[in-house]
């Protein structure tokens, strides 16, 4: 369950030159409406500072409630999700297959189940978004759940139930879906990505990046792909093929087999960290086709990213209310140093009035044990708009550079 009450951060934020995982002093008030209510629609987001909010889920189930009634507050017919997309709880490969799912035409909603049992948060969300069902060409079934296999939902919802006996299928089941309700045109990019436990942390990013850009996405292990997977990439005519994890992930004979079925590029780093901001500010030179978020003025979502089924609120946030990419922080405390070095390269400036500048926000996924108060106004610092001066006090333009793509 989400937490009963929340704490407001209420302190100053941290100084461009601090040391990484510097904690501040914080002091707090008491939330006068609960976490638990907002995901159930009638409260309000907690743990709010003046360039972050957070939804403070002890779980990701929690989280995926909170982020659905964010961008859903369905009080009325004009703010309902057309259907919503429900993943099992500990099925981060499914979450990120139906990603593409929540990009428009169809704008999902994405919500967390089990087989064995429906929790609590996921009931009272799915009654409180109440979707208004979606049209399938050439099917009379109007379904308001979209569902990765046999999970659990309130009796008599009409659902379509895609086969999730394993990653490979239930991927060619999204992209056929997907292609369906987009007019029978193939998507011209494809986004390719580890299935590997292992390297896990690594594939998040692709599926708010699925749901920003409408493009499928496909599994392969480090040197393996299923020929069923291949065909599939088939059918999209040789498409764009972007392959989100480093070598380690996903190896480079893999790539030079791909390219026998489209232009292949790849988008990784190191750690899952610098994996996610690579993703962040990758752009496709010849089409945009990416975020390319080099520059100023932008939304985003940030994680803990030990805890890998918060992609599912994240993928709803990326697509309906932050607008930006998944990015990942590896522990609580301590800001990671390539998330630093990111947000420092985008942080927005001023010269006269910071009312003239445009600002970056982010959306922050999980309880004070997965991103700290402490990190949590660090961040905020980082997001700041400073004003731009030189060495003597003057002011002076800075062009934000932003990562290698």
């Amino acid at each position: 369950m989400l937490a009963a009450a929340a704490v407001l951060a209420l302190a100053a934020t941290t100084a461009a030159g601090c040391e990484l995982g510097d904690n501040q002093s914080l002091t707090g008030l008491t939330a006068g409406d609960s976490s638990a209510d907002f995901a159930r629609g009638t409260g309000s987001p907690a743990l709010a500072t003046k360039n972050t909010v957070r939804i403070p889920g002890e779980d990701p189930a929690a989280n995926a409630a909170g982020a659905a009634l964010t961008v859903f507050p369905s009080n009325n017919a004009f703010t309902r999700p057309q259907v919503v997309t429900l993943a099992g709880e500990d099925d981060w490969r499914g979450a990120i297959a139906l990603s593409v799912l929540s990009a428009r035409p169809v704008s999902s909603a994405m919500l967390l189940s089990s087989s064995d049992d429906l929790p609590d948060i996921t009931e009272s969300a799915f009654s409180a978004l109440n979707p208004t069902g979606l049209t399938i060409p050439g099917q009379t079934l109007k379904p308001t759940a979209i569902v990765a296999g046999d999970l659990k939902l309130p009796e008599r919802t009409p659902r379509l139930n895609l086969v999730n006996t394993d990653y490979e299928k239930l991927s060619l089941a999204v992209d056929g879906l997907s292609t369906t309700l987009s007019g029978g045109k193939p998507s011209p990019e494809v986004i390719v990505t580890t299935a590997d436990p292992a390297f896990k942390r690594y594939a998040l990013p692709a599926g708010p990046l699925a749901a920003n850009t409408g493009s499928p996405v496909f599994f392969v292990e480090n040197d393996a792909v299923p020929l069923s997977t291949l065909r599939a990439i088939e059918k999209h005519k040789k498409p764009s093929i972007y392959v989100v994890g480093p070598p380690q992930a996903i190896s480079d004979d893999l790539l030079k087999r791909l390219r026998r079925y489209g232009t292949v590029r790849r988008i990784g780093g190191p750690n899952p960290a610098d994996n996610a901001v690579q993703v962040a500010a990758f752009s496709d030179p010849a089409t945009g086709w990416g975020w390319g978020i080099t520059d100023v003025g932008h939304g985003m979502v940030i994680i803990n990213s030990k805890n890998e089924m918060n992609v599912a609120g994240a993928t709803t946030l990326s697509s309906g209310a932050a607008y930006g990419p998944l990015l990942m922080n590896s522990r609580p405390d301590v800001l990671d140093r390539s998330l630093r070095e990111y947000l420092l390269d985008i942080q927005p400036g001023y010269f006269d009035d910071p009312a003239d500048s445009v600002y970056n926000r982010a959306w922050l996924l999980g309880d004070e044990q997965q991103i700290s108060p402490g990190l949590q106004a660090t961040l905020d610092g980082l997001l700041t708009v400073v004003q731009i001066t030189d060495s003597t006090g003057a002011e002076t333009a800075v062009e934000p550079t932003g990562p290698t793509p």
